[in-house]
C-alpha cells in the first residue's frame, strides 16, 4: 500500500510539475475530417497505406479514440473494433477473438485464443506454451500506443504461424517534435481499481526516445464468490471442502488483476530511407485465469523483459527481440511454473520493378526454450514440463504486389519448418482489389494460414489425478497429461468478398462477406489404460491427439463511419453475423475401452454455439463546445454456450447436459466518459465501465461483471 502510495504521488508531483509549461501536443479537440475518415494502416500488407485502400479487411483503433472513449486497458480497446469479440473473465482479465471464431475445439476451458497473432510494432508477442496471447504479459499500455491495427483474415504468409484469421498489430508512439514530450494519466475507480502511467519523452533531430511506466491494479467483482464444478455452483469460501485449495489458487484471492511495467523505445532516423529502433521493457502481472472445468479460476502470474531491435535501410527491413522471464499457471503452485526464453528474427528486401510490381522475399526464424528442472526434478515433485526444452521454426515466404491505378493483386506464398512436429507447413494468400473510382473499392481474397508449434502441446508431462485403490477398481490409478510431437497443425482456408465505400464526403461504410473452413485440430484425449506391473498402478493418459472435427464458419461484417457538423460528432458503429458448423463432432474424448458408445471415433454434425452468432460495437464521441467532450462507446453480442468437461456426455449420439456456469447471457456493454480540458495541458474526467450494470458473467466460471465508475486527470506537455 506505501508503494502504491508513492508512486501516484510521484506521479502526481511530476505532472503538476508538467502543467506549468506550454504545450503544441494534440488535445482533445477532433481530429480533421480527412483524418477521421483517412487513417493510415501498415499491417494489412507491411506498407503504410490509407485504411481505406487497404487491401484486407482491416480497421484502426487510434489514440485520440483511446483517449476520448475511456477505455482503461489495452484489451479493453478492442471493444471499438468491429468484427472483434470481447469476454471479460474479471475486472481487467479479458478474452478477445476476432469474427468469433473461438472455443475451438470445443470443450475448452481456457481464454486464450490461438488464432490470433499479436504483435507490438510487427514483433510477434504471442505466448509459446499454448499459441495465443495473454494480454496482462504484455509490457506496453495504453499511454504507449499510437494506434492499434486489426487486420481480419489470413496473414501466415507474411506474419508467420499464429496469424490464422486475424492479426492485431499495436503501434508505439514516438515524439514527433524536437524537445520535451511528457504525459501522465491518474485515474480511481471502485472496485479497488488504480490505473496510473507516466510517459517521458525528448527529441533531437534526427535522435527521439520515450520512457514510460504504468501501473494498474483491479479487485474482482464479487470477491468472495468461487465456483464449484462438482455443484456447478458458486459458493463461499468457508462452505467450500477444501478451502485451502482455494487459497492455493487464489494466492490474492480478492484480486483480479495487478500489473506494474515500463518501457524505453529509442528511434535513429537518419532519413526516409535509413531508421532504427530499438525498445526494452519489463513486465510484472498477475491476473485470474480460467484453468480447468474441475477446479474453476485459478491465477497466473508473469515476470518478464524483452529487448527489441529494427532497422530499415534503404529497402531492407530487419528486426530480432529476445523475450525471457518467468510464468506461474496455477496460483501458489510453484512446480506448475516454468523459465521461459524466446527469440524472433526477421529479415526482408522490397525488390522494385518499374512503377507498379514489387516483390518482397523474406526469411523468418522463431525459437522457444523452457525450463522447469528448477521446481520439479530438483525438487523431486513433478510439474508441467519436468525437463528443460526447446522449440523452432525456420520460415521463407515471398510476396509480390502489382498495383495500377485501377488494379491490385497480392499475392504471398510461405513455406514453414518446424522441429515438431517434424513437417513442413505452406501457407498463401491471394488478393484482388478493383478501385472502381476514388470512393468506391471491391476487394476479394482467398488464403490458407496455419497455426504454430507450441510447448504445451508437444513438451506437457504432468499428473492430474491420483486415483486410491477401491475408488474406480481394486488398483490405484494415475492420470497424466502428455504432449504429442507428432500432431498436426490447425490449418483455416478463408474466402472473403468486401467492399469499401465514401458515400459522402462524412460518410463510409465496409462491406466484408467470409467463409472459414478450419481443420485439423487437435485435443487431450484419454488413452486406453495400461497395468503397470512393477508398481502395481493403472496408468491413465491424456494425450494430445489430432481429431476428425471440422468447423465451417461465414458471416457478414458491417462497419460504418459518420463525421458530423465539422468533425463535432463521430459515430461508428459496426455489427457481425455468423454461423458455424461443425462436423465429425464428438462429446467425448475418450478411447473405445475406455467408453464403447462415447469416444472419438462417434461422431455427428451440430451448430458451434460457443461464440455469438450476433455481436458488434458503437462508438459516439460528441464535442460540443471547445473544451467539452461527451463520449459513448460499447458492444452488443448474443448468448452463447461453451461445452466444457462438466457437460456430462450421454447417450449416443450425445447430449450434453446443460451447466448453469457454460450457459452465457447476451447483453450490452455500455461505456461512458465526460472530459473536460481545464487548459492545453490538464483534462479532468469522469467515466463509468459497463454503466449499465450487466452484472453477469461473459466466460465458464468466470466473474460476474459490474459496473466501474472512475475519476480521473491526464496531462500533457
Amino acid at each position: 500500500m506505501l508503494k502504491r502510495r508513492l508512486f501516484y504521488l510521484g506521479m502526481l508531483v511530476g505532472s503538476m510539475h508538467l502543467s506549468m509549461a506550454q504545450t503544441d501536443s494534440t488535445s482533445l479537440e477532433d481530429l480533421s475530417l480527412e483524418e477521421l475518415l483517412n487513417v493510415k494502416i501498415v499491417s494489412a500488407s507491411r506498407a503504410e497505406e490509407s485504411a481505406f485502400e487497404a487491401p484486407l479487411s482491416s480497421y484502426v483503433i487510434t489514440r485520440q479514440e483511446i483517449e476520448k472513449s475511456g477505455v482503461t486497458s489495452l484489451p479493453d480497446a478492442l471493444r471499438l473494433c468491429p468484427a472483434v469479440t470481447i469476454k471479460e473473465v474479471s475486472n481487467g482479465v479479458f478474452s478477445i477473438t476476432i469474427k468469433g471464431f473461438e472455443n475451438l475445439p470445443t470443450h475448452q476451458y481456457s481464454q486464450i485464443v490461438k488464432t490470433i497473432l499479436v504483435m507490438i510494432d510487427n514483433r510477434p508477442v504471442f505466448d509459446y506454451l499454448s499459441g495465443g496471447t495473454l494480454w496482462q504479459n504484455l509490457p506496453v499500455d495504453l499511454v504507449d500506443i499510437e494506434r492499434i491495427e486489426v487486420v481480419c483474415g489470413p496473414n501466415s504468409p507474411l506474419y508467420g504461424p499464429n496469424a490464422v484469421n486475424g492479426v492485431i498489430n499495436i503501434i508505439t508512439r514516438k515524439v514527433s517534435n524536437d524537445g520535451v514530450y511528457a504525459t501522465a494519466n491518474q485515474s480511481i475507480a471502485s472496485h479497488s481499481t488504480y490505473i496510473g502511467s507516466v510517459g517521458l519523452g525528448y527529441k533531437a533531430g534526427k535522435f527521439s526516445g520515450i520512457a514510460s511506466m504504468n501501473f494498474n491494479q483491479r479487485d474482482r467483482f464479487a470477491k468472495d464468490e468461487y465456483y464449484r464444478p462438482t455443484n456447478d455452483d458458486y459458493v463461499t469460501l468457508d462452505t467450500l471442502f477444501q478451502p485451502q485449495l482455494i487459497l492455493d489458487n487464489f494466492p490474492r484471492p480478492g484480486q483480479a488483476f495487478k500489473k506494474t511495467s515500463g518501457n524505453l523505445f529509442l528511434n535513429y532516423t537518419a532519413s526516409d530511407k535509413v531508421k532504427v529502433n530499438l525498445s526494452s521493457g519489463i513486465n510484472d502481472s498477475y491476473a485470474l485465469f480460467p484453468l480447468a472445468a474441475t477446479s474453476g479460476l485459478s491465477t497466473f502470474t508473469n515476470q518478464s523483459k524483452y529487448i527489441g531491435l529494427s532497422a530499415e535501410v534503404y529497402n531492407a527491413t530487419a528486426q530480432v527481440s529476445i523475450l525471457n522471464g518467468y510464468q506461474g499457471l496455477v496460483g501458489a503452485f510453484k512446480n506448475f511454473g516454468y523459465k521461459y526464453n524466446n527469440f524472433d528474427a526477421y529479415l526482408d528486401y522490397n525488390v522494385k520493378i518499374g512503377k507498379k510490381l514489387s516483390i518482397r522475399p523474406a526469411l523468418n526464424y522463431q525459437e522457444a526454450f523452457v525450463d522447469d528442472r528448477e521446481f520439479t526434478v530438483e525438487k523431486n515433485i513433478t510439474g508441467v514440463f519436468n525437463q528443460s526444452a526447446t522449440m523452432y521454426n525456420v520460415g521463407t515466404s515471398v510476396k509480390a504486389d502489382y498495383n495500377t491505378k485501377k488494379f491490385r493483386i497480392i499475392g504471398a506464398l510461405r513455406a514453414d519448418k518446424f522441429k515438431f512436429p517434424d513437417d513442413y507447413y505452406i501457407s498463401y494468400q491471394a488478393i484482388g482489389n478493383y478501385k472502381i473510382n476514388s470512393k468506391n473499392i471491391l476487394r476479394v481474397l482467398y488464403g490458407k494460414s496455419n497455426s504454430g508449434s507450441y510447448m504445451g502441446d508437444t513438451y506437457a508431462n504432468f499428473v492430474t489425478a491420483t486415483i486410491p485403490a477401491g475408488v474406480m477398481g481394486p488398483f490405484p490409478m494415475l492420470f497424466t497429461y502428455q504432449g504429442n510431437k507428432d500432431r498436426k497443425l490447425p490449418i483455416c482456408y478463408t474466402y472473403e468478398i468486401g467492399y469499401r465505400m465514401q458515400v459522402s464526403s462524412v460518410f463510409q461504410a465496409d462491406v466484408a462477406v467470409y467463409r472459414q473452413e478450419m481443420s485439423q485440430f487437435t485435443k487431450d484425449v484419454l488413452q486406453d489404460p495400461v497395468f503397470d506391473m512393477s508398481t502395481m498402478v493403472i496408468n491413465a493418459v491424456n494425450k494430445i491427439s489430432d481429431l476428425k472435427l471440422k468447423a465451417v464458419q461465414q458471416g457478414t461484417t458491417l462497419a460504418f463511419n459518420f463525421v458530423l457538423l465539422d468533425g463535432k460528432i463521430n459515430f461508428k458503429p459496426s455489427l457481425t453475423y455468423q454461423v458455424t458448423q461443425l462436423s465429425n463432432y464428438t462429446g467425448a474424448f475418450f478411447t473405445q475401452s475406455w467408453n464403447p458408445t462415447g469416444n472419438v471415433d462417434s461422431t455427428y454434425k451440430k451448430k458451434h454455439t460457443g461464440s455469438p452468432d450476433l455481436f458488434g460495437s458503437f462508438y459516439l464521441n460528441v464535442n460540443p463546445v471547445e473544451k467539452l467532450n461527451i463520449n459513448i462507446n460499447g458492444n452488443y453480442y448474443s448468448a452463447s454456450q461453451m461445452f466444457t468437461l462438466s457437460n456430462q456426455v450421454q447417450g449416443s449420439p450425445f447430449r450434453l447436459v446443460e451447466k448453469k456456469a457454460s450457459n452465457i447471457p447476451g447483453g450490452v456493454i455500455m461505456n461512458a466518459k465526460i472530459s473536460y480540458a481545464f487548459s492545453d495541458m490538464v483534462t479532468g474526467y469522469v467515466s463509468g465501465r459497463n454503466v449499465l450494470n450487466t452484472n453477469a458473467r461473459q466466460y465458464f466460471g468466470s466473474d460476474r461483471i459490474m459496473a466501474l465508475y472512475m475519476v480521473g486527470v491526464s496531462f500533457t506537455y
